[in-house]
Formats: structure tokens, C-alpha cells, sequence
């Protein structure tokens, strides 16, 4: 539940800039880099009152080093995480190209002005899906969540191609929603894999 609030209001963050960006956009673009300055000097000033948090005397003598090595040990103890991990880089690797791509593709449909728009609508759906994904992941499992999601996304994914008009780019953005979804139970399923330590 947790980890889906918090992820919904990054989404929900990123779905209120690609509006704005929308917005900024029909001036210029030099609008947006210019608008984009003062929220990177912010995080350069933020960034410098930063502090680690000590979470137990244990740790006060253990190293980089140190945790590294008790990583790379529960990682090959552990079967079923090493599985979850290669499925998720992969499932990322794919996901990624997809993220990248799809602007191209939705301006083959769309003007040029409703990308920014496409996008959050996007977001939106990411932040309602990752809002819910805690009672989602309580009422089917995580396993049965997570395998859902790859499936109804990917056919997803080929509907909107195989019919390539107007609606293709809504049909896609509904993968936003099953991607709340689909992460947090991938997450919640790499978690109980650690200890409370770890």
C-alpha cells in the first residue's frame, strides 16, 4: 500500500509536468528549457542537505564494501530472487524501448501539440494504478497480479498498433494503469525475498 501511494504521486507529478510542458510548449520550446533551470538549481541546493540515516549501531563500522558483498550472497542463495530480478531487468529493457518509442508513434496519429497531452493522460492512469495496486495485490496476490499486467499489456500493446487510429494512443495509456499495478506487485514480491535487515 505504501509503495503504491508513494509512486502514484510521482506519477501524478509527472502527468501535472507534461501538461505544463504541453502548455509551455505552444509558445516555444526554449520556454521549457528555460522553465526546466530553476527546478535543477533547486535540486543541486536541496542535494547538499542531505543526510544518510542511521538505522542501527550494527552499521556503524560496516562499509560499502560490506553490504555489496551480503547483496551478491542473498542474491545467489536465493533462486526465486534471482528469477524476479532477470524478469524485471528484462520486463524494464522492454518497457523502456516501449516508453521511448511510443511518442513516435502516437504523432503518426496525433498532432505534434497533443504528445504533452497523451502523456498525461498516461501519468494519470500510472498514478490511479499504482494508488490501487495495494488493494489490487491484496485481492489477486501479487504473482496473479504481476502476470496479468505482462499479458493484458502486451495485447494491449498490439491492439493499438494492429488498429493504428485515433484511439490507439487512449488504448495504450491504459497500460499506465496496469503498470501501477503490475511494478508494485513485482516490488512486493522482490520484498519478501529480504530480510527486515537487508
Amino acid at each position: 500500500h505504501q509503495l503504491g501511494r508513494v509512486n502514484s504521486v510521482f506519477e501524478l507529478s509527472l502527468g501535472v509536468s507534461a501538461l505544463l510542458a504541453t502548455l509551455a510548449g505552444v509558445l516555444s520550446l526554449r520556454t521549457i528549457f528555460v522553465l526546466s533551470i530553476p527546478s535543477l538549481f533547486i535540486h543541486l541546493v536541496l542535494s547538499f542537505w542531505i543526510r544518510e540515516t542511521r538505522t542501527s549501531s550494527d552499521d556503524e563500522h560496516s562499509t560499502a564494501y560490506a553490504h555489496l558483498g551480503e547483496a551478491m550472497k542473498a542474491f545467489w542463495r536465493s533462486t526465486k530472487l534471482r528469477k524476479l530480478s532477470l524478469a524485471h531487468s528484462l520486463d524494464y529493457a522492454i518497457e523502456e524501448t516501449y516508453w521511448q518509442f511510443k511518442p513516435a508513434f502516437i504523432s503518426l496519429l496525433w498532432p505534434i501539440w497533443a504528445l504533452g497531452i497523451s502523456r498525461f493522460i498516461d501519468n494519470l492512469c500510472g498514478f490511479l494504478g499504482y494508488r490501487y495496486a495495494g488493494h489490487v495485490v491484496n485481492q489477486f496476490g501479487a504473482m496473479k497480479t504481476l502476470l496479468t499486467q505482462q499479458v493484458i499489456g502486451r495485447l494491449n500493446i498490439f491492439a493499438a498498433v494492429w488498429l493504428s487510429n485515433f484511439f490507439s494512443p487512449l488504448l495504450l495509456n491504459v497500460n499506465g494503469l496496469l503498470w501501477g499495478f503490475g511494478q508494485t506487485a513485482s516490488r512486493s514480491l522482490m520484498q519478501k525475498e529480504f530480510t527486515d535487515k537487508q
